[in-house]
């Protein structure tokens, strides 16, 4: 048998990328086994670098340990990535700058779970474009002892530039002359100098350069001073303009004034068209307050590229554009990622749109990977399945509820969800909202159905927040996941139901609960209040439960990670009693159950509470509020026998002199109180 230094250098290649996975400090004991397991492990930990733009006197002291320090300069040498931040500007009150103050360099090791492909799903904020912009002079001192560095970095593949203001200027210039094969990949990004007279350099180049690969771009119909915001204008043809562009995020935020754009005079001086053919966008996102894809928007960015190697499209479509997007197929004929948000048509549509919608979806060609967003039903997702199943390995489903409609509407069962295991067999990723019935049978039988998808011997499932991920690990940890919505309320909407079982105490009105000018029909009651207050409460032993409960419907083993969190959902109605939020932020908790190593069994398990802290913080500060009500009004707000409150002691009964926070526990599955 080999000894380890006598291994290949590509065997240890694959030891420290399987090391690096789990944590970078896992390779670093390789180091002393040889000089040559040191060579091989050094392009593992050196391989990433955030540089983070904390201050100005900072940002030139980092630049200079990168050019002498021992280990530091090792990122030049091995570096592969380089993800260039800015934090928020530092005029935003005297606890920004103290923060700043403590921190004494702005490098840090790029983490293993950073990803290239990072979606941005986040809307720009006023400040991202309202805030003052920053002179062109000002952004070449502020980035130029980093520019500087790009031309000793040995290896670079790809620059993240992710900054508040203006691109650090000379940065594309600096990489088409040293790293011409280097990706840029630009996030939240603004074009800052469209109004001027001269456009910006650095942008305009930006528009033509060979090294852009990915963008994400914010922008508004209009901005503060009154000028029209034409980043949208501007993305549309630097996507016409970037030779080697593949993937584009539009970010676009609310318009505060309602005046149409005018049309954008350009990037000045003027740039000549293109020879030869258009950028080949292999991924199109839309997000924000513009997601819709129409007609119209979808003919202009024909124009701009060519979308037939187009793989992942994210947008929304709104009544009555599905019957018109028939052609998907042939403007896309390459998709295979589809994330889509079908908007709830007017009253009384529901039964066509329902129809349009059903057959678009069976129309397309078959995806890999699905995220739908809809008023959904038994019938749509078998039609999912019916089409797509075969290929789908990632799918996402989530309910639009129409406060219009009179109930929630449609809840995954465990009967749809057994279809789609048995359709979708190649599926490794799986999202959808459940919905909670205090542990009812119903409720039970989606959590074994949900045990027909851990059928790999070592998966990671993860209820984060009603999100609930499975991972799944191979040979190399590819990752796979399943993710669920646990829903906490039973009622949402305009119109909230009275359970025919509820008994009288539940039937009635909360004291300080429910709006007294609302409808009958709509005025929340004590049942609605136990629904959220049951289905909210998560501790450790109902934890411990579904967990058990899943890991028995899997053949190989229990699992190896179950991350588990419940959330709201909504409000039952706009009049429920204040103290309802107190209570459910209480207990709903979060925990990550995990399989003792080297245990077999459910049984074998350990249990950590997450975000105790948070969770004790909180606590503190609504027992200090407490205290002050006690104070002034001569007893706590827990004292009180009406409202919220009142349930809460039906639920679990407690004394004056106890605290509420030790006296409740998840009801167990398949429990009903008496």
């Amino acid at each position: 048998m080999a000894s380890v230094p006598e291994l290949s250098d590509d065997v240890k290649w694959l030891i420290c990328a399987e090391l690096y996975r789990d944590n970078v400090e896992f390779v670093r004991p390789l180091w002393r086994v040889s000089r040559a397991w040191r060579a091989v492990a050094e392009r593992f930990v050196y391989r990433g670098l955030v540089l983070t733009h904390v201050t100005d006197d900072i940002l030139k002291e980092d630049a200079r340990k990168l050019r002498n320090h021992q280990f530091a300069k090792k990122y030049m040498e091995h570096g592969r990535y380089l993800h260039i931040t800015r934090t928020q500007r530092l005029s935003g009150g005297e606890g920004i700058m103290n923060h700043a103050e403590q921190l004494q360099t702005g490098i840090k090791r790029i983490p293993p779970s950073f990803s290239l492909t990072e979606s941005v799903t986040t809307s720009p904020t006023r400040d991202d474009l309202f805030g003052d912009k920053d002179p062109w002079t000002r952004a070449q001192i502020l980035w130029e002892p980093i520019v500087t560095l790009l031309p000793d970095f040995k290896h670079l593949t790809d620059v993240v530039v992710q900054v508040r203001g203006r691109l650090p200027a000379g940065i594309v210039a600096a990489l088409e002359q040293s790293h011409p094969e280097c990706r840029l990949h630009l996030r939240n990004f603004t074009f800052q100098s469209l109004h001027e007279d001269v456009t910006d350099p650095d942008e305009r180049a930006l528009a033509t350069s060979s090294n852009l690969h990915s963008l994400s771009i914010q922008y508004m119909f209009r901005d503060s001073p009154g000028k029209d915001d034409h980043n949208e204008a501007a993305a549309l043809r630097t996507v016409a303009l970037a030779p080697n562009l593949k993937h584009v995020t539009m970010l676009a935020s609310a318009r505060p004034r309602g005046r149409p754009v005018q049309l954008w005079k350009g990037f000045m001086p003027p740039i000549d068209e293109p020879d030869g053919s258009k950028s080949r966008l292999e991924s199109l996102a839309f997000t924000g307050r513009r997601s819709q894809l129409t007609a119209a928007k979808l003919s202009k960015w024909q124009e701009a590229a060519d979308l037939s190697a187009l793989r992942m499209l994210s947008c929304s479509i709104s009544y009555p554009y599905p019957p018109r997007l028939g052609s998907m197929n042939n403007a896309f004929p390459s998709l295979t990622d589809l994330t889509l948000t079908v908007e709830l048509p007017p009253r009384n549509r529901h039964h066509d749109w329902d129809h349009a919608v059903h057959d678009f979806l069976s129309s397309l060609n078959s995806l890999t990977c699905l995220s739908l967003s809809a008023n959904l039903s038994g019938a749509l997702t078998s039609a999912i399945a019916e089409r797509h199943g075969g290929t789908l390995e990632k799918l996402s489903l989530r309910h639009l509820c129409d406060r219009n409609l009179p109930r929630w509407g449609y809840s995954i069962s465990a009967n749809d969800l057994s279809i789609l295991a048995s359709a979708c067999l190649q599926l490794t990723e799986f999202s959808l909202i459940m919905q909670r019935s205090m542990g009812d049978r119903t409720e039970i039988e989606c959590y074994e159905a949900i045990g027909m998808y851990a059928l790999h011997p070592d998966i990671s499932l993860l209820l984060n927040h009603a999100n609930v991920t499975m991972s799944t690990k191979g040979s190399f940890r590819k990752l796979k996941y399943v993710k669920l919505d646990l829903a906490c309320w039973n009622s949402r909407g305009s119109f909230l139901q009275v359970d025919p079982n509820w008994d009288d105490f539940e039937k009635a009105e909360p004291d300080n609960g429910g709006d007294i000018d609302a409808p009958r029909y709509n005025r929340c009651r004590n049942g609605h209040l136990k629904c959220a207050i049951v289905n909210s409460a998560l501790d450790e032993t109902l934890a411990r439960s579904i967990y058990a409960l899943i890991s028995s419907k899997r053949s190989e083993s229990p699992l190896d990670v179950l991350e588990i969190k419940t959330y709201g959902g909504g409000s039952p109605c706009g009049g429920c009693p204040d103290d309802l939020g107190i209570i459910v932020k209480h207990v709903s908790r979060s925990y990550r159950v995990e399989k003792a190593s080297g245990r077999r069994g459910a049984g074998f398990i350990n249990v950590i509470e997450l975000s105790k802290e948070e969770r004790e913080v909180s606590d503190a500060r609504v027992r200090a509020s407490e205290r002050n009500y006690a104070k002034i009004h001569g007893k706590g707000s827990k004292a009180g026998q009406g409202g919220v409150w009142a349930m809460f002691r039906h639920l679990w009964p407690f004394e004056d002199h106890e605290d509420w926070r030790g006296v409740w526990q998840s009801w167990p599955l398949g429990y009903q109180k008496a």
